[in-house]
Parts: C-alpha cells; sequence; structure tokens
C-alpha cells in the first residue's frame, strides 16, 4: 500500500501510551511536520489538517466513505463464522455508503425528525433529564461518568426510538464491545464472543423493523419505516435494521463522550464553568466549542477510489 518512503510518518501507537491518553499534542505537531503519512502500525494513511480532512471528506468520488465501519484489523475466522451463524446480516446504509444510496437513506432519515416530533423533544428530554438527575445525584456525592453520562444518552435515545429503559444496560454493555470489535485490537476469543452479541443485537434490529411494520405508533422507529424515498419507495427492512444497528450505538456513546468531556474542560476553566451557571443561555453555545475543541470522535475513515495527491503526498488507489 505504501509506496512513497516519504510519507513514512512518526509513530502511531494507537492503543497505548501517550497517544491515547492524550492526543492533542501530537495531532499539533503532525499538523506542523507530517499532515500526511502513512501509519505502518495499523495500515492507514493519516490526513491530519483541516482543508484536507475536509476534503476526504466530501469528495466522495475520489475518497470513498465504503471503510467507515470496517473493523480496524480483520477479525478473525471465528468471529467471521459466529457473525454469519448468528444470522447477522447489516447492509451499508447512511454511514459506509456513497451517493447516491446515502442521499436516500439519509434523507429518509432526516425526514423522520419532523417538526412536530422535533419540537415536542426538548419537553421529552427534559422529562426523562430531570427524574434521571433527581433518583441519582441530588443532594449527594456521585460518579458523574457512572452515575450520569454512561446511561442518560441512552434513556433519551430509546425513547427517541419508542425502546424500553430497561434495556439501556444491556445495549451499552454490547456497544462498549462493538468498539472494540471495529475499533481496537480485541483477542480471537473476546472477538468471538462479541460477534456472537452483534448477531443477537442485529436480529433484535430486525424483530423491531418488522414490530413497527405490523404495530406502528408514534415514534422515530415507525416514521423509519413508512416513510417513501422520492420514488414513492419505503426503505426495505434490511435497510431499516441497518439504521437502527448504527444508531443503537451512534445515537449514545458520542453523547456519552461529550458529557463527561464537556464537564472536565469547563471544570479545568471554571471561570467558563461559572459563566455557564450563572447563566445557563450561554449553554448551546457551550456545546458547540466542546465538540469542536474536545469532540467525542477525532478520526474518521476513507478509501481512495484511485491515486490521488493531497498536501503533495502521493497516496495511493484502494488505501485507507
Amino acid at each position: 500500500m505504501n509506496d512513497n518512503n516519504s510519507a513514512q510518518g512518526p509513530s502511531f501507537d494507537a492503543f497505548d501510551g501517550p497517544l491515547l491518553q492524550d492526543p492533542y499534542p501530537f495531532f499539533a505537531q503532525w499538523i506542523d511536520e507530517s499532515p500526511v503519512f502513512y501509519a505502518e502500525e495499523i495500515g492507514y494513511w493519516v490526513i491530519t489538517r483541516y482543508e484536507d480532512c475536509r476534503r476526504a471528506l466530501k469528495d466522495y468520488p475520489v475518497f470513498s466513505a465504503s471503510n467507515t465501519l470496517d473493523p480496524l484489523f480483520p477479525p478473525c475466522p471465528a468471529a467471521g463464522k459466529a457473525l454469519a451463524d448468528g444470522g447477522f446480516r447489516s447492509i451499508p446504509t447512511m454511514t459506509n455508503v456513497d451517493p447516491p444510496a446515502h442521499t436516500r437513506t439519509r434523507r429518509i432519515a432526516h425526514q423522520a425528525f419532523t417538526p412536530r416530533r422535533v419540537r415536542a423533544m426538548e419537553d421529552v428530554v427534559r422529562g426523562i433529564v430531570r427524574p434521571f438527575l433527581g433518583d441519582r445525584v441530588a443532594g449527594t456525592t456521585s460518579d458523574f461518568v457512572a452515575d450520569v453520562a454512561w446511561a442518560l444518552p441512552a434513556h433519551v435515545i430509546f425513547s427517541i426510538l419508542g425502546l424500553s429503559p430497561s434495556e439501556v444496560a444491556e445495549v451499552k454493555a454490547g456497544s462498549s464491545t462493538r468498539l472494540a470489535f471495529m475499533f481496537g485490537q480485541a483477542e480471537e476469543d473476546e472477538q468471538v464472543e462479541t460477534a456472537k452479541g452483534m448477531a443477537e443485537f442485529w436480529l433484535y434490529c430486525e424483530d423491531l423493523a418488522n414490530d413497527r411494520r405490523s404495530n406502528p405508533r408514534d415514534d422515530f422507529t415507525t416514521d423509519l419505516v413508512t416513510r417513501p424515498d422520492a420514488d414513492g419507495n419505503p426503505l426495505t427492512q434490511q435497510e431499516v435494521s441497518a439504521i437502527l444497528f448504527g444508531l443503537l450505538l451512534a445515537g449514545h456513546e458520542t453523547t456519552t463522550s461529550l458529557l463527561t468531556n464537556g464537564l472536565r474542560r469547563l471544570l479545568e476553566n471554571r471561570e467558563s464553568w461559572e459563566a455557564i451557571c450563572a447563566d445557563p443561555s450561554l449553554i448551546p453555545n457551550a456545546v458547540e466549542e466542546i465538540l469542536r475543541f474536545d469532540s467525542s470522535v477525532v478520526h474518521w475513515r476513507r478509501k481512495t477510489t484511485q491515486p490521488v495527491a493531497v498536501c503533495g503526498v502521493e497516496i495511493p488507489a484502494d488505501a485507507n
């Protein structure tokens, strides 16, 4: 994959040590010294500067989203067999597919957030958050990560999707292993167990999609099942199941990270914390700034469809 020795970059240990603990000093150094380089440790090209990243994310004829959700390292054969035997049959939908297929599924998903439903969400979220906090942290000392940030976002997304809060713990536990399967270096026995859990969860998503088609409700999942595309065709059950499979991970894991990153940064900058406490109208801007300053997701992936030069470095076709 790498035939350009000049693109050999710095050490890239993404799974242990200083880079994992605090990546931002490394990012700053790479932006200045190695804006595009090949990371031998993971077999990926790394692009660091804003405009180059923006180009890679938007120029889909050259940079495809097809590898976005692929495991960083290929799973062992036993894990692949566990997925197949368990009935796992997810397909590319929004995150890991290019236009026009991406445009079709994204439009339907966005249409499911009707103006009426969006207006109602604030009251729904407040109705979840206030008693949740009251039960766990009011008048006592608590662990913010364990008691609040871990479960609260899942309760919210479950309400939007029309699921029972009783299933939060099971879904959150499965999410952690899915992340390790996709982005980590799991041992083979762990891969197999995670694959079995992923297959079970896939069947859960299929059952949910089938239930809403037979028993529609006033929720996002029903809208996802029933809304047509521009040609009048609804999403297939497999497409709906794949979208739900993704939302039931991304719909809360990123918010958990936002809450924990945000609280830490605000407490490190006490003046900002006190200003927000004194004037809650500052909260929306604070959320935007936290997302920019300490994002829940600090990387994303693309695969080249043809040779391309980025910041003067030649990247070959079919490169991650």
